[in-house]
């Protein structure tokens, strides 16, 4: 095999072993960082997801107990924002992201019904199931994770009948 003129003066950088732990370093730091980013996004998303079901279980519980009182309580939709939101043990933001709907459940069909933030809950009639549903966006640290940053929970109430 006829070696190249040149490869006696690069003979020397084969044998030299000065920065072989950091570039081992970078080769094994980059994934390693991934990794743990993608772990903390999921917890997020998680804890996140956790908190809002806090939030509609404290609200839909407040709702039955307003709805079987003598004089039944028909909150607004900033007034159940703002419970979702104080009840999730203040994780969840009352901002824009923050969707809350709530509506007789024989008014959802088959379909994916999207939640919408209403500004006149739909409390159907007496003696209804009814569906409270919200949505929000999830904190984002991790680029490589945006299509599931919108965490949902929902819970169904009936209505009593006076």
């Amino acid at each position: 095999m006829k070696m190249r003129a040149d490869a006696p003066r690069f003979r020397h950088l084969m044998r030299d072993e000065c920065g072989t732990s950091s570039l081992e370093f970078a080769i094994v730091s980059t994934p390693f960082l991934f990794f743990v980013l993608g772990i903390l996004q999921v917890s997020i998303f998680y804890y996140e997801q956790l908190a809002l079901n806090a939030g509609i279980v404290n609200t839909a519980d407040y709702l039955r107990s307003s709805f079987a009182a003598a004089a039944p309580v028909y909150p607004d939709a900033a007034t159940l924002k703002t419970k979702v939101a104080t009840k999730s043990g203040g994780l969840i933001k009352n901002n824009t992201t923050l969707l809350v709907d709530l509506r007789p459940l024989s008014q959802l069909q088959s379909a994916v019904v999207p939640i919408v933030d209403q500004t006149t809950p739909d409390y159907g009639a007496s003696g209804a199931v009814l569906i409270l549903r919200a949505q929000t966006t999830a904190l984002k640290i991790a680029p490589m994770f945006s299509p599931m940053m919108q965490v949902r929970s929902g819970a169904l109430i009936r209505r009593k009948t006076h």
